[in-house]
């Protein structure tokens, strides 16, 4: 998927707390219309977080969205608890 995002959008997704691993990765896309557009891919640059430190609204949110896009999704996680 690729979106056209502002970077107070970009910000914005990537600059909740919990989401200081991800660092952006210059690319190209190939569209299915298409063609190949240069854009930059968010990757998570350390090792996924412990069970503790799992972003759950994060999660929770791109899962609806996949849903919403009609992609494959994965089993839905345990509801996170507090410590």
């Amino acid at each position: 998927m690729v979106y056209s995002l502002t970077q107070s959008e970009v910000n914005s997704l990537y600059g909740r707390p919990g989401l200081e691993g991800y660092r952006a990765e210059p690319m190209l896309a190939r569209l299915i219309e298409g063609g190949v557009v240069p854009a930059l891919s968010y990757i998570l640059s350390k090792s996924p977080p412990e069970d503790e430190e799992a972003n759950c609204e994060y999660a929770r949110a791109l899962r609806a969205v996949m849903i919403r896009l009609g992609l494959p999704t994965p089993p839905e996680a345990p509801p996170c608890t507090t410590s």
